[in-house]
């Protein structure tokens, strides 16, 4: 029996199941029963029949996967009944209620049918608190209440189970801080006049204790004098206040709002975590050594292009030891004393701190070098000119000797080379050794091989400048640019293609708007040809980027610069993308160098300052991995894939080679005494 303010009827319940019967009954080949195995297990009811509140909730469960249906008022359910999908009470009436339910599952048959039969009395409903149990800063208010209208709670703050006779009876919220309380085990129940008493409900409450301040330092650890230490505590709005002197902090200490610095020495930082009706945190502690940053090694000796057996130097300002490494790895783990000048024979990456007793380790200088390893040295010779062949073979022209560079060093030509004329304006070597090469002999070019001599003259009026290019083609072709004179105020840039045998297949020309002042030619995997030319127009330079259309028989304009451009240089990428190079003279002294994407239409470096005029050739090559290189009159750079900045190359570069078959070697012709250097 429930207890009850009002007379209280005891029913005896049974569940009925109801079995439901598919086919016939019977034994033999005639038929049988279904098997059991072949329904959906019955559901289950809870709570059992018997006498509950309208505040009880009823629930019912099947096995996994199965949709139940119920009713409420007797009669047997189906799958259009009330699909169950939650708990549920019944109201109060002293009229037995039954509640009945099926269970579906998909492949299936419909379970037996489940019935409980429940006298349902009101009651109360039980008391809520606005708070579930936990910690709560203790001027947080407990807020008691029950639904039931006009209904009193009664409750106990000790743990002790409530009853009428010793009630605490509530009338209003309050807080553990109003009791004095450090925590709460809260017992209530809530009573109407003709009606049960709700269940006892419960909760538990304990004082919010304020999380520990964390701080980015360690304990034990060294810092410098200009580092920082930072204060930080998960508890909202709560305040931090410290201590450096080893006290134990409190709300009168120092009030932490930035991160700060320390004096030097060993310190002992100490902090406390306080918010109003917290529990105040437990005090952190940090050990800290101070000392004064060493200062970071100066390193004499520029990142970049440097000449194989060049010495870099270290120093500082103070009396720290320096530590350094070469390969790239973190000094401070495995680098090496300084002492004296460092001596650069590779490519590498230089990485140095310092540091000693009573110094906190600086931060680290760090440099990278690309090494240009000498070959050999030239005789000086300003019109020194270079080729390489597929081979990675490398000749050079100097002093009126080729020289042919064989395993690392180099050698005098074998065979005679009995030139026409010491004016050379390019010439290209292959594999085999032969040098094909254009001479300027008074005003006409002479094509001319070491094999067989002088071919032709290429050029059928005078030439308009000491500039031409010769190239071969994946046929074998010689394919010779140049520019002639059209009329006084105008050139003709032509591309003369001489077959295999030596014969005139085809001259093409086309027509500048003024005189001829720099041209360069490159050819794609497809054996396109393209020519940059630029002309002295109205006292500015004017390139202009061509191609020969085999389709249409004419030239193609890909790219024209009305703006000061000139000294033009062409290169291809693996993928036939054109790239350009030229400069723009700005004023008497200034000169800018550009880099253009000519197949993105995109500038890659764009208005590199150069203190001079360069009227002259520009080089241009790349590597296996697209690194862009350039040359002009004793200015070199090299720019990264995808970089969108130049680095300055050291040692005057005067020539740039680049081997046509893999790109893997790269060579530069120096100013500097006319040295051949290899990048490594």
């Amino acid at each position: 029996m429930m207890n009850s303010k009002i007379k209280i009827h005891v029913l005896i319940s049974t569940i009925i199941i109801t079995a439901l019967v598919i086919g016939c009954s019977g034994t033999g080949n005639g038929g049988g029963t279904l098997s059991e195995s072949s329904k959906t297990k019955i559901p289950v009811i809870s709570p059992v029949t018997g006498e509950i509140t309208n505040h009880t909730e009823i629930s019912i469960s099947a096995e996994d996967g199965a949709v139940i249906y119920y009713t409420t008022d007797g009669t047997v359910p189906t799958s259009g009944s009330n699909e169950y999908t939650g708990t549920f009470t019944l109201p109060a009436d002293t009229v037995s209620q039954t509640v009945m339910a099926i269970a579906i599952l998909d492949g299936l048959s419909v379970s037996e049918t489940v019935s409980t039969d429940y006298l349902v009395y009101e009651s109360a409903a039980s008391v809520a608190f606005s708070a579930a149990s936990g910690a709560l800063p203790d001027n947080t208010e407990i807020v008691l209440s029950s639904v039931t209208e006009n209904a009193v709670i009664y409750y106990t703050i000790d743990g002790g189970d409530p009853t009428e006779e010793t009630p605490l009876t509530y009338s209003a919220p309050f807080t553990m801080a109003s009791l004095l309380a450090e925590s709460l085990t809260i017992k209530a129940y809530a009573s109407a006049d003709g009606i049960i008493n709700s269940p006892v409900t419960s909760v538990e409450y304990a004082k919010a204790v304020a999380e520990i301040p964390v701080s980015d330092r360690l304990d034990g650890e060294s810092i410098s004098d200009t580092m920082t230490v930072s204060l930080t505590t998960g508890t909202e709005n709560a305040s931090i206040y410290y201590s450096l002197d080893g006290s134990e902090p409190s709300n009168s200490s120092a009030l932490y709002t930035a991160p700060f610095t320390l004096s030097l020495g060993s310190v002992i930082v100490k902090a406390v975590a306080i918010l109003d009706g917290y529990t105040n945190s437990e005090i952190t502690t940090i050990n800290l050594k101070v000392d004064t940053q060493a200062e970071v090694p100066v390193i004499v000796g520029d990142s970049g292009f440097i000449h194989s057996g060049a010495t870099v130097t270290l120093s500082t300002s103070s009396s720290e030891t320096i530590y350094y490494t070469l390969d790239g790895s973190n000094p401070e783990i495995s680098g090496i004393e300084y002492t004296g000048a460092i001596t650069i024979n590779q490519s590498l990456t230089l990485r140095a701190y310092a540091a000693g007793n009573g110094y906190y380790p600086s931060n680290e200088a760090v440099a990278e070098y690309t090494v240009y390893e000498t070959l050999d040295g030239l005789a000086p010779d300003t019109s020194a000119l270079a080729a390489i062949a597929s081979n990675g073979s490398v000749a050079v022209r100097s002093g009126g000797d080729y020289y042919m560079l064989d395993s690392g060093s180099f050698g005098r030509l074998s065979l005679t080379i009995s030139e026409p004329s010491d004016k050379v304006l390019d010439f290209v070597l292959d594999d085999s050794g032969v040098i094909t090469a254009l001479y300027l002999d008074g005003s006409n070019i002479i094509y001319w091989t070491s094999s067989s001599g002088t071919i032709a003259t290429v050029n059928t009026t005078a030439v308009s400048l000491a500039d031409a290019c010769i190239l071969i083609d994946s046929n074998g072709n010689t394919r010779i640019v140049f520019a002639q004179y059209y009329d006084e105020n105008f050139d003709e840039v032509v591309e003369a293609v001489y077959n295999t045998s030596g014969s005139l297949d085809r001259a093409s020309s086309y027509v500048l708007n003024n005189r001829a002042r720099g041209l360069d030619a490159a050819l794609d995997s497809t054996g396109m040809l393209a020519i940059a030319a630029s002309n002295d127009k109205n006292d500015y330079y004017e390139t202009i980027v061509i191609a020969w259309n085999e389709n249409t028989s004419g030239w193609d304009t890909l790219k024209g610069w009305t703006n000061k451009s000139g000294n033009p240089a062409l290169a291809v990428r693996s993928d036939d993308s054109l790239i350009l190079a030229y400069v723009n003279p700005v004023n008497t002294n200034t000169t800018r160098f550009n880099v253009f994407d000519i197949t993105a239409a995109a500038a890659l470096v764009s208005n590199i300052s150069i203190d001079t005029i360069i009227d002259g050739d520009t080089n241009i090559v790349l590597d296996d991995e697209e690194n862009i290189y350039v040359a002009t009159h004793g200015y070199g750079w090299i720019i990264e894939d995808g970089s969108e900045t130049a680095l300055q190359m050291g040692n005057a570069p005067y020539r740039l080679l680049s081997d046509s078959s893999n790109q893997t070697d790269i060579y530069v012709l120096a100013a500097a005494d006319l040295t051949l250097y290899a990048i490594d």
